[in-house]
């Protein structure tokens, strides 16, 4: 879907995973990227965050969180 550009269904598809599986950081990992795509930057940002607080081994988002740097 967030191939397809089809972004804001992207974000709806990653929000229901989410809720259903909590438990999986890809799937959070996968929605603050379609947020992010989505010029949702604070929310994916936060969402980050969240990331890295719940699963601390998940280097993906921690890396992605390293990049964007501190918040402007």
């Amino acid at each position: 879907v967030l191939g397809s550009g089809r972004i804001d269904e992207a974000v709806a598809l990653y929000r229901e995973a989410t809720a259903r599986w909590p438990d999986d950081p890809k799937l959070a990992y996968n929605l603050a990227g379609a947020l992010a795509r989505a010029g949702r930057h604070d929310e994916a940002r936060v969402l980050l965050e969240t990331i890295t607080h719940r699963f601390p081994t998940y280097a993906p988002a921690r890396a992605t969180l390293d990049k964007l740097g501190a918040p402007p």
